[in-house]
């Protein structure tokens, strides 16, 4: 992890995120005013999560690494990072992970809520994700 840096998004086109994503199987639309986070192993980007604003309401979305850097810390320091981000700047922020990252997401601050208590957008989402069978959880964090 040595030679790993973490920076928010500066010159990268678009383009060249979204190739990343879909690399990683991810079909979600994603936008030029996302604020995002990219991790690099020398020019190369390994892993990429976002921030969306979505009716006026933070989502952290699309937490993707390559495969061969998991288990490193690095998703761990990510979300450090990240952190630091949400305290200044998104003083609530929803998430949807699957089930198992739940104490993955829980180490800054995000806590299970239930679904019927999210904002109706999010809440369509969700039923989406249950009708794909996706095994996912509604998480938020909201910065004291």
């Amino acid at each position: 992890m040595d030679q790993v840096r973490f920076s928010f998004r500066l010159n990268e086109p678009l383009s060249l995120l979204k190739e990343k994503y879909q690399r990683f199987g991810y079909e979600s639309e994603i936008l030029e005013d996302d604020v995002y986070l990219l991790a690099y192993d020398g020019h190369e980007i390994i892993a990429i999560v976002r921030v969306s604003t979505e009716h006026d309401t933070a989502v952290l979305r699309g937490m993707f690494m390559d495969k061969k850097y998991h288990r490193q810390g690095i998703g761990r320091k990510m979300l450090e990072e990240l952190s630091t981000l949400l305290n200044q700047k998104y003083p609530t922020c929803y998430c949807i992970p699957y089930s198992h990252l739940e104490g993955f997401y829980s180490l800054i601050g995000f806590e299970k809520m239930e679904q019927e208590k999210a904002p109706s957008f999010i809440q369509k989402r969700i039923e989406g994700y249950l009708n794909k069978k996706m095994d996912i959880i509604l998480m938020k964090r909201v910065t004291t």
